[in-house]
């Protein structure tokens, strides 16, 4: 690395510095959610607290919690595993979003530094990965420094970035792409051990960041480079395939560790199959590439101009929102890609490669036919397509600081060439848009996107009219002669830096960090739900919103677990068949696109025995919903500021049942328990039948029988005496043979035991957990220890024990063999 290089990259850690300043230096964090506009925290914020900007809620109701709680896993020593905290328990590890068992979440997560920090330093340490390896890839093209600097800050501040800083595990999952890439061109050109650890190791530590969908897309780009980079290289080619696949099916065994219990748990969770429609309406609206012009064409993201919402791809299935339509890249860097595609000049592998990144991310997630077509390909029928602008975004970086060195060197001017002229087609079409939208916005554009945005599109018209008339200049004056190649590059910087800086700080939006989760008042919903908890021992909450919009209920998703509060409902990215069936039961309108849950609109739908084997003791709402006409949910209100709360009887995490009944279909399981009548208390159902429980007569009986606090013998008394994440004990005393019930989820890797001796556990009552007890069993231990987890990390050590092997194999330097030009 030269001493230009070395400034380059001080330059990009500059940048990145004085974008996160205010994380940096103040009290902030890079946290886009605005709390204080949720219930309860809403109650104490002051005006100046509700006005602050929000945008992207997957920061709060999901990344920030997965961190609290894996956090506090890590510094007591050990894996998390389990997540008590939401639905019935779900695996926590196997979810792949928290990212265990990636290095520097690792590091993270056992440092004394809160969540909030630890997220703040995440975000700024993966945009310096993410900037610095698109100039380390420049650079490897043989680019100038100075066009490498601009092609990697296109890549850091482009659209797709800017709008996901909330989401931590995609940025990072992508930042490891250009890393990969750079290290396959090496290995092509010089076949040695830098290039072979280079390419085993980003594609690891992508697959460990916690972004599968990115992943996918890391391995067809890495495809297709090395495709490009491949061919044609003459004597030794096998021996670098080889390599190169090599390189590939290494990285794939040592994620194994993480591999193995995802795959467990996709294979149990809710069907995640798209339909063609499903994925045609996650592709990017046509009037979302409109913005590659004018990034406010569809409003700010930040205010109540965002109209992302009113566009509308297909069936509809998936929003169009201001992340997904988010991709502005600036007019500057569209009009430099231009300018390399017909002139790439020895270069040609470097812009092919490019040019087809670029190609297969529009393709993906453009609607049409190549959509339809690239999302039966393996891997990539994920459920937004429009996520393929990673690739996109890094193919028109990477073109751009192609375009700009090729225009600073010699064969830049030459205002006829057909190189420059598409290039100021390029900023010709940019020109007339920006003026077309100025004159007739409301004519041109959807009628109610031009009457959400329409405080927005005028200026940020105007803004775009100036870029692309400066770009224009610019480039022409290149072309020209007139301006010398290094001015040049100092004013395309200078320009590039004018454009996407605003545009990406208006999206980079942060929260003081005092705001963010706040402790509970004291004697607030939340307090008081702390202390029931520890007063009567674990319960569950649920949910009535009696409006069924976005974000509009009481203690949003998977948020409990901050405060210690178990919430049956939750938000996650997957979630186990079962579970989604149990919920649709109690109502269809819980389950929201394919597994996530939002309280009923109708109370009515919570009276029911379904509730009392999830444990749920109080239902929750807002004080807007309790303010208004009834019905309400049935219970005792509870007056306590913050929330509205209604108590319902519980039976308790666990209890013993003395019969069970055996029916082979889980649907008609579900039917009879969703019955007003049915008794969980009394009996259990089962598909199959539980050695050692008498089963229950053909008839009704008991289980059919009205609830009252009358009726048959329990059939002994069960106590819950420790409930940790991967461990629960229950005390029996069982009169008779029977059943113990822990309305816990049923998963693979949960053993049981009964005074220290091993017994099995069944599924019952169509998701929980029941082990046979008999007169005289006292204690029965849950532990979880996944076979999955064991299996993957044997995979893993293998992988890296062959990685090593294969590492001395490889000659540590070789010379290049072939010229980038062949």
């Amino acid at each position: 690395m030269s001493r230009t290089d070395g400034w380059a990259i001080a330059a990009l850690l500059l940048v990145v510095a004085v974008a996160f300043a205010p994380a940096l230096f103040g009290n902030d964090a890079v946290f886009t959610w605005n709390v204080d506009r949720w219930e309860p925290w809403a109650a104490d914020a002051s005006p100046a607290d509700l006005a602050r900007p929000t945008r992207l809620a997957d920061c709060a109701r999901q990344f920030y919690v997965m961190r609290e709680l894996a956090s506090e896993a890590i510094r007591e020593g050990r894996l998390p595993l389990w997540n008590r905290w939401i639905y019935a328990g779900t695996p926590f590890l196997a979810n792949f979003q928290p990212a265990v068992f990636y290095p520097p979440n690792l590091v993270l997560l056992a440092s004394p530094l809160d969540t909030a920090d630890q997220m703040t330093a995440f975000m700024i340490l993966h945009y310096l990965i993410a900037t610095i390896g698109a100039y380390v890839l420049l650079r490897s093209f043989g680019a100038r420094p100075a066009a490498a600097l601009l092609g990697a800050f296109v890549f850091g501040a482009c659209g797709h970035h800017a709008a996901r800083t909330g989401n931590p595990t995609l940025v990072a999952t992508g930042s490891w792409i250009p890393w990969s890439l750079a290290a396959a061109r090496r290995w092509f050109v010089r076949t040695d051990r830098r290039a072979f650890l280079g390419m085993v190791g980003a594609l690891t530590m992508s697959g460990l960041a916690g972004f599968p969908q990115a992943f996918v897309f890391h391995g067809y780009a890495f495809g297709i480079f090395g495709l490009v980079h491949g061919f044609g290289r003459g004597p030794g080619a096998l021996r670098r395939w080889f390599g190169w696949g090599l390189a590939g099916a290494l990285a794939i065994g040592l994620l194994a560790i993480q591999l193995f219990p995802t795959l467990e748990f996709m294979k149990l969770a809710q069907d995640s199959k798209n339909t063609p429609d499903m994925l045609a309406s996650g592709t990017l609206h046509p009037w979302a590439l409109g913005k590659l012009v004018i990034p406010d064409l569809l409003g700010r993201p930040t205010d109540d101009t965002n109209a992302a919402f009113a566009l509308e791809v297909g069936s509809g299935y998936y929003h169009q929102t201001e992340r997904s339509t988010s991709v502005y890249l600036g007019v500057l860097p569209l009009l430099l890609a231009a300018s390399v595609l017909l002139a790439p000049g020895d270069r040609r592998r470097a812009t092919a490669a490019a040019a087809l990144l670029a190609l297969f991310g529009c393709a993906l997630c453009l609607p049409g036919p190549s959509s339809a077509l690239l999302t039966t390909l393996p891997g990539l029928g994920f459920s937004r397509p429009d996520r393929a602008t990673l690739l996109a975004s890094l193919g028109l970086a990477l073109l751009a600081g192609l375009g700009a060195d090729r225009l600073a060197g010699r064969e830049g001017p030459g205002a006829t060439r057909p190189a420059n002229g598409l290039a100021f087609v390029v900023g010709g079409l940019a020109l007339a848009f920006a003026i077309a939208i100025l004159a007739a916005a409301d004519r041109l554009l959807p009628a109610r996107v031009a009457a959400i945005a329409a405080d927005a599109i005028r200026p940020g018209a105007i803004a775009a009219l100036a870029f692309a008339a400066g770009a224009l200049s610019l480039v022409a004056a290149r072309a020209s002669g007139r301006l010398p190649g290094a001015v040049f590059l100092a004013l395309a910087l200078a320009l590039v830096a004018a454009d996407l800086g605003p545009f990406f700080q208006r999206l980079n939006v942060m929260q003081p960090k005092s705001r963010i989760f706040p402790a509970a008042p004291a004697g607030g919903a939340l307090d008081w739900l702390q202390e029931r908890r520890l007063e009567d021992g674990p319960f569950r909450i649920f949910h009535w919103e009696r409006t069924n919009g976005q974000f509009t209920g009481a203690l949003p998703p998977s948020t409990g677990a901050i405060y210690g509060v178990e919430d049956a409902l939750g938000f996650d990215s997957l979630n186990l068949a079962r579970l989604t069936e149990l919920m649709d039961a109690i109502d269809p309108s819980i389950v929201v696109r394919r597994g996530n849950f939002r309280g009923p609109a109708d109370p009515r739908s919570l009276d029911t025995p379904l509730l009392d084997l999830l444990d749920v003791r109080f239902v929750a709402a807002t004080r807007a919903d309790a303010a208004g006409p009834g019905p309400w949910p049935a219970g005792e209100p509870v007056p306590v500021p913050g929330l509205a709360l209604w108590e319902r009887p519980s039976r308790g995490r666990a209890f013993l049942v003395d019969e069970v009944r055996v029916r082979s279909d889980p649907r008609q399981i579900l039917a009879e328990m969703a019955e007003s009548s049915f008794r969980p208390d009394l009996v259990a159902y089962s598909e199959v039948p539980v050695p050692g429980v008498p089963p229950a007569p053909a008839a009704a009986g008991d289980a059919r029988s009205p609830r009252t606090d009358g009726g048959a013998a329990p059939a002994g008394i069960a106590r819950l005496a420790e409930h940790e994440d991967e461990r629960v004990v229950v005390e029996v005393d069982a009169e008779r043979a029977g059943l113990l019930v822990l309305a816990d989820a049923y998963y693979p890797g949960w053993k049981a035991s009964v005074d220290g001796e091993e017994r099995p556990i069944h599924r019952v009552d169509h998701l929980f957990r029941g082990v046979a007890v008999r007169p005289g069993d006292r204690r029965v231990e849950f532990t979880y220890d996944p076979d999955s987890l064991r299996h993957g990390a044997g995979v893993t050590l293998a992988a890296a024990l062959l990685t090593v092997l294969a590492t001395f194999l490889v000659p540590r330097r070789r010379p290049a063999s072939l010229p980038e030009a062949s």
